[in-house]
């Protein structure tokens, strides 16, 4: 049956010379598969240049249920993302961010108020100035969607980080290695937490951003390495 929603593009490969398998995550049903014909090598019509990472596009698909690849018969974009082509840091996000999702998101895993999430936000990266802590508030807004986030408990009490447990713990000496974070990251966590204003040298965000990841793929076993952090890591 012919339907219409919104989807945003997860991750994109050739499936031959004309043709491609996108993964989308979709308004209405959640993390799809797509075979898109006739996408690549067409002088006259390249739709693979819609699906690029964290494109938010209008779709109307011939869904149906527990189907693998879904059919799209019309695609458009939902917005312009012409601020972030052309801009190296906001392209970086954008690489890193979908790879995460594409880690993390399920075949037909639905959530609206991820989907809401990210589009907005990706629309506020589009539009907006880039801000260098972009990627960083967007881990933690998508931590809270998914219900990992972590617990904002930071106190002078209470001012070490523990990864395994998800919140602020007390500060003795045992408390060190690969599950905690140190001072400087946990408080700086705290404060993206809090929505407060922050102000991070470059090292001090690289070192917040891997301690980040590591949270997200103790809480999300089979999670592997996002390998476009390297690029993020750089840029940024």
């Amino acid at each position: 049956m012919l339907q219409k929603t919104e989807g945003i593009v997860i991750h994109t490969i050739p499936y031959s010379d004309t043709s491609i398998i996108t993964k989308v995550f979709t308004s209405e049903y959640g993390l799809l598969s797509f075979m898109v014909r006739g996408a690549r090598g067409n002088k006259t019509s390249n739709k693979a240049v819609l699906f690029q990472p964290l494109t938010v596009l209008a779709l109307d698909i011939y869904y149906q249920d527990n189907k693998n690849l879904q059919t799209v018969k019309e695609t458009k974009l939902a917005f312009n993302p012409v601020g972030i082509h052309g801009n190296v840091h906001k392209t970086s996000v954008v690489l890193f961010i979908a790879e995460v999702l594409q880690k993390l998101l399920k075949e037909n895993y639905n959530n609206v108020a991820l989907f809401k999430l990210l589009k907005i936000r990706i629309k506020q990266l589009n539009d907006e100035s880039f801000h260098p802590d972009f990627h960083l508030n967007l881990l933690l807004a998508v931590s809270e969607e998914l219900g990992f986030i972590p617990f904002n408990n930071y106190s002078v009490s209470e001012p070490i980080f523990s990864i395994q447990e998800g919140k602020y713990i007390s500060n003795v000496k045992e408390h060190t290695g690969a599950y905690y974070l140190n001072m400087i990251d946990s408080e700086h966590l705290h404060h993206l937490l809090a929505g407060n204003e922050l102000v991070m040298q470059r090292e001090e965000r690289r070192s917040l951003l891997t301690e980040i990841l590591k949270y997200f793929q103790y809480h999300n076993p089979g999670m592997n390495a996002i390998r476009s952090v390297a690029v993020l890591q750089e840029v940024l």
